[in-house]
């Protein structure tokens, strides 16, 4: 995300909506962060490596994150739709800690997709009714479980009105465009 400042063309990835109080796309803590990750060291309790998911981002900075890779985040039906595909029980896949995105990683579905069960909770691109209250404010929907809640899994959903939450245990994926 950092990358985007260094491009200098940061607001070229802006969300059309975006508040003019938001004026940057780089995660809390980036530079002890990126600093830690570079050296393989522990940061906020947890091993870190240049692979490991990016936390303390807003969706606004996931947005622009994913647009600045040609891409888009996945809207929870996307985000259903690959946890699905060839996993007979989502509710079962063993979640998986906080730690560096490697060909080790346990938590992943049998086309490979990495992390749906546990690591981070997942910005998804638009907002929706809570089952809960089908006649409610449509929020933005968070996916996955989260290494920082017992109980969380793969099929876990939380709905905010706050696009600006940063969490150590919030972070996204991307929709790539076909090749």
């Amino acid at each position: 995300l950092a990358v985007l400042a260094e491009d200098k063309r940061e607001k070229l990835f802006d969300h059309a909506n975006q508040p003019a109080e938001k004026t940057g796309h780089e995660p809390q803590d980036w530079a002890a962060q990126l600093a830690t990750a570079k050296e393989s060291g522990v940061w906020n309790g947890f091993p870190v490596t240049l692979d490991s998911p990016v936390t303390g981002i807003d969706w606004w900075d996931a947005s622009a994150y994913a647009e600045w890779k040609k891409g888009r985040l996945p809207t929870q039906e996307e985000w259903f739709a690959g946890l699905n595909h060839e996993v007979k029980n989502p509710a079962g896949l063993v979640p998986s800690p906080y730690e560096p995105v490697t060909p080790e990683t346990t938590d992943r579905t049998p086309p490979g997709l990495l992390g749906m069960a546990g690591s981070l909770s997942e910005w998804t691109a638009k907002a929706a009714p809570n089952p809960a209250n089908p006649l409610g404010e449509r929020l933005w929907v968070i996916i996955g479980g989260s290494h920082l809640k017992s109980g969380s899994n793969a099929l876990t959903r939380e709905w905010t009105g706050n696009r600006n939450l940063r969490r150590a245990d919030l972070g996204f994926r991307i929709l790539l465009p076909a090749e």
